[in-house]
């Protein structure tokens, strides 16, 4: 499973980052872009914010929607760092993409949620390997 913040750039020609308004949508995309190349490692584009609990982040996301949050054309996650870990999870083990590429909606609490306990999570279940945790713990803080 590859997972990459959105500030962390590939320049491998094989990987193809996409859109999808639902997780049904981003298989039917991966489908096509696979029959194409069928070498192609394909990666969701997932935004999400994150809190301590699922109503914090639900509290803190419509503060970000009053403010005029712009309206997204791809999966959004609003909750907890553990929820979020297994959809990760899940987009994978599901065959959704080969991984995903995520972008922070929420604050510094937001980000430091995702380094100390999202990807402690992934890396506990297996999702991520000690590696790519690192590499994503350093470009989270940069």
């Amino acid at each position: 499973m590859v997972v990459a913040l959105s500030s962390q750039h590939n320049n491998d020609s094989h990987v193809r980052q996409i859109r999808a308004a639902d997780l049904g949508t981003a298989t039917s995309i991966r489908r096509q872009v696979t029959a194409e190349d069928d070498q192609a490692v394909v990666l969701l584009d997932l935004e999400f914010l994150i809190a301590p609990t699922a109503r914090a982040a639900r509290i803190t996301y419509a503060g970000l929607a009053d403010a005029g949050d712009p309206v997204t054309s791809t999966v959004r996650y609003i909750g907890t760092p553990s929820g979020l870990a297994c959809l990760i999870a899940d987009i994978g083990a599901a065959h959704v993409a080969d991984g995903v590429t995520l972008t922070d909606l929420g604050d510094s609490e937001s980000a430091d949620l995702f380094v100390t306990e999202t990807i402690a999570v992934l890396v506990r279940d297996g999702t991520l390997d000690i590696e790519t945790a690192e590499a994503l713990r350093t470009a989270a803080i940069s």
